[in-house]
């Protein structure tokens, strides 16, 4: 049941994304962080670049979930997409979170 689980997603939208992917393991440890104090099912945050529409997606908590929902693999850090066409968190990613859900508890009972 959803209601039960709880979600976050932040957004930041950029022309450059070099200098916040560069943090991207500071941005990760924190969300980690987050995510465990606040007792988030999953913690995602979009770095939008808006001149090529697309956004790398930070993911802490429900990785496979959530990259299997969007159709892309993760990156090799197991916490990380690349998802084109992915620039709205209210009206694209929202609107999956019951589908991410489903697919979190289809995986089997590990984090990711």
């Amino acid at each position: 049941m959803i209601e039960a689980s709880r979600f976050a997603i932040g957004t930041i939208e950029t022309v450059n994304t070099a200098t916040l992917e560069k943090r991207i393991p500071e941005l990760l440890s924190t969300m980690e962080r987050i995510a465990q104090e606040h007792r988030y099912a999953s913690f995602m945050f979009m770095i939008v670049n808006i001149l090529q529409m697309r956004c790398h997606l930070l993911i802490w908590g429900g990785e496979r979930a959530v990259a299997q929902v969007l159709g892309v693999p993760l990156e090799t850090n197991g916490h990380t997409a690349v998802v084109d066409g992915l620039v709205s968190r209210k009206k694209q990613l929202v609107p999956l979170l019951p589908r991410i859900h489903e697919a979190m508890e289809a995986l089997p009972h590990r984090r990711g």
